[in-house]
């Protein structure tokens, strides 16, 4: 599985937002890409997907603010789940 493609497929279908892959530095947030449903739904598709446990409450508000940001938070993280 390559999971950074996965990521951005799944990033672009829950957001229903085409491109985040090619705008890697897109603002999610202040640009209400991602609102607070849709942010619930990604973190709960990225644990069933990769098999990973994601706690809300400890991680940093930084590391969700673009898919490039969410992406390096991922591979910091879970290195085995997540290949360059």
């Amino acid at each position: 599985m390559d999971g950074l493609n996965t990521f951005y497929q799944l990033l672009e279908e829950i957001t229903q937002w085409e491109g985040l892959s090619t705008q890697p530095n897109t603002e999610l947030l202040e640009s209400n890409i991602l609102d607070s449903l849709s942010f619930i739904l990604l973190l709960e598709r990225i644990e069933d997907l990769y098999g990973i446990e994601l706690q809300p409450t400890q991680i940093p508000f930084a590391a969700w603010t673009t898919p490039a940001s969410i992406r390096q938070y991922l591979i910091d993280s879970f290195p085995m789940q997540f290949t360059d």
